[in-house]
């Protein structure tokens, strides 16, 4: 997944660890059981980073179009799920920022 590109997919780390880049620096390491491309999904937007396998690795890939034939309930939930994830990643990077000013 490269930085800038649209997508409409996210993936979970079945098995492997991958890097996570923006504008080509590491900012975080992922391994199983961690998603990523949540936010392109959700936004149908540009990708904000670019991931990088550190090792072979197992991916599971969703897309749009399979959730979209999914009962509302199961899109409802996985969008709470998704939401989620952007949070926590945000609460660590303020909490990160935080302790290097201070």
């Amino acid at each position: 997944m490269t930085e800038g590109r649209v997508g409409d997919m996210f993936y979970v780390i079945v098995r492997g660890t991958v890097k996570v880049l923006r504008s080509g620096r590491q900012i975080s390491t992922l391994s199983a059981g961690d998603c990523f491309g949540e936010m392109g999904y959700l936004s149908r937007g540009r990708r904000s980073a670019t991931i990088v396998a550190r090792e072979d690795v197992t991916l599971l890939r969703v897309g749009s179009a399979h959730i979209e034939r999914a009962s509302v309930h199961c899109q409802l939930r996985f969008t709470q799920v998704f939401l989620r994830t952007p949070i926590e990643r945000l609460e660590r990077t303020s909490e990160r920022l935080a302790e290097s000013v201070g």
